[in-house]
């Protein structure tokens, strides 16, 4: 049962202070890797928007970037000097080399384009690059080098050139040459606006999306579960067994609502939460990234990590 008072406060404690590590920085992107490693991804400040609105893939001024991978045990940090591409995100990619990818890619009158998919080495050189479309909506990297990317509306229909956009089938998985291993098809419903990925694992694939707002299973690629989803406009959710945790909702950001599944195969709610900090603040999250069960959420320069089994 969920409160007729509103949503349960839930207080949570942070898992990383940013404040020194990226002091200089804006952080650009969190994420997690598929070892559960964090990745952050700052810039030293922030490409100016064309005509205000729309984010350039290159840049007219040079950027330096910051990248650092966090686990139990270890720092790694990598160093971007001298950048005129736009990055939105980056995830390890084996062999200590490290994905960064523009959400943007134009589409040029020659036929040339901006490969936004860029490889690096730990040393910071730049090993290969290719094309992975333009409108990214998110990026996850799977231990065995396969690449999910997930694209909003623009990318899903053109722009920047684009009039038979690379993304259109919504949700893509390349190898790490960049070539594609894989394309939606439309059988659970057609993505017109995937606002949500979750790359659980290296079989299992969760991705949630717009017209019609339905929760898909891909399982090697196989659909393998559809649920008609009773929450709009979120943009992350973290699943566990049968258990999954929305984040956000069309006027509710910051509200995250708790679902299971029941004998019949459908969604049920079971309650609304507000995450607060240890002084009971209300965490007010300007990213969140799942995987699996994990869901990481950024408020300014302090990170949150949320498991869904602990939670249940």
């Amino acid at each position: 049962m969920f409160s007729l008072f509103g949503p349960q406060k839930k207080q949570i404690r942070y898992k990383y202070d940013f404040n020194s590590l990226f002091a200089g920085y804006q952080i650009v992107s969190v994420s997690l890797g598929s070892n559960q490693e964090i990745c952050c991804l700052g810039v030293d400040h922030s490409p100016e928007l064309t005509d205000g609105m729309f984010p350039p893939s290159a840049t007219e001024k040079h950027h330096q970037y910051k990248i650092t991978i966090l686990t139990e045990y270890q720092t790694q940090t990598l160093m971007l000097p001298n950048q005129r591409w736009n990055y939105h995100f980056v995830q390890p990619a084996g062999n200590d080399e490290f994905l960064v990818v523009s959400a943007r890619s134009h589409k040029y009158k020659d036929d040339s384009y901006d490969c936004n998919g860029k490889v690096f080495s730990i040393n910071g050189e730049l090993k290969r690059e290719f094309l992975l479309g333009d409108g990214i909506q998110d990026l996850a990297v799977n231990s065995d080098g396969t690449i999910w990317t997930s694209y909003f509306d623009e990318g899903v229909f053109g722009n920047y050139g684009w009039d038979k956009p690379v993304g259109s089938a919504g949700l893509l998985a390349w190898n790490m040459a960049g070539e594609k291993r894989f394309a939606y098809d439309g059988e659970a419903g057609t993505i017109e606006d995937c606002y949500a990925l979750n790359a659980a694992n290296d079989h299992d694939t969760w991705f949630y999306f717009y017209s019609d707002f339905h929760l898909v299973r891909l399982t090697d690629f196989r659909v393998t579960a559809n649920y008609e989803c009773p929450i709009q406009g979120s943009d992350g959710f973290a699943v566990y067994d049968q258990w999954f945790l929305f984040r956000g909702g069309y006027g509710k950001r910051d509200v995250y609502t708790l679902f299971s599944l029941s004998d019949k195969g459908r969604l049920v709610k079971k309650k609304e939460l507000v995450f607060v900090d240890q002084a009971g603040s209300p965490i007010t999250a300007s990213q969140v990234y799942c995987r699996g069960r994990y869901m990481l959420l950024l408020d300014k320069y302090i990170l949150y990590l949320i498991d869904l089994k602990e939670l249940v």
